[in-house]
């Protein structure tokens, strides 16, 4: 199906702390196969990094 992964299927709210924080994401690869899409408010200072 197009556009399973879309910005617009859903959010949530994610209450960091002032300073470092980190933040674990796991992805299945299930029927569709997978895909993550990430916005931000304010991205200023946000370093992503890849395990």
């Amino acid at each position: 199906m197009d556009a399973r992964c879309s910005l617009e299927n859903g959010s949530f709210a994610l209450p960091l702390e002032s300073g470092d924080n980190e933040v674990a994401v796991a992805i299945a690869n299930n029927i569709y196969g997978w895909g993550l899409m990430l916005r931000m408010a304010d991205p200023e200072g946000v370093h992503l990094a890849a395990k």
